[in-house]
C-alpha cells in the first residue's frame, strides 16, 4: 500500500510540474502578445501623427508657397515640433533656402511619443 501511495504521490508531483510548465507558457504567451499589440498601437499612432504634421503643412504652404520648412522648424514662429496627442511631429522639406526656388517639394514627417 505505502508503494502505490508514493506511486500516486509521484505522479502528481509530475502532473502538477506539467500543469504548471503549461499554465506559465500560456501566461507567457498573453503577456508577450499585449506587448506586441501596445507596440503597433503606437506605432500607428506615431504615423498617424506624422500624417497630421504633413497635411498641416500642405495648410500651410497653401496660405504661403514660400514657407520653407527647415531641419526641426515645424511652424512660422520658429518653434520646433507640433504636439498632436502625446507626439511630437517635426516637418521638413528639400527645398532651397529663399530666394532659390522650390520645383519639386518633398515633405517628410517624423514622430516621437513624448
Amino acid at each position: 500500500m505505502a508503494r502505490q501511495q508514493g506511486a500516486v504521490l509521484a505522479a502528481m508531483m509530475m502532473a502538477s510540474a506539467v500543469f504548471s510548465a503549461a499554465a506559465y507558457s500560456i501566461l507567457f504567451l498573453a503577456v508577450s502578445q499585449a506587448r506586441q499589440a501596445e507596440s503597433l498601437e503606437d506605432r500607428v499612432q506615431a504615423r498617424y501623427a506624422a500624417e497630421a504634421g504633413i497635411v498641416w503643412a500642405m495648410a500651410q504652404l497653401q496660405a504661403n508657397p514660400d514657407l520653407r520648412f527647415s531641419a526641426g522648424t515645424t511652424d512660422l514662429d520658429g518653434v520646433t515640433g507640433i504636439d498632436l496627442g502625446g507626439y511630437r511631429v517635426d516637418v521638413f522639406d528639400d527645398c532651397p533656402a529663399l530666394p532659390n526656388p522650390c520645383v519639386n517639394r518633398t515633405l517628410k514627417a517624423t514622430a516621437t511619443n513624448l
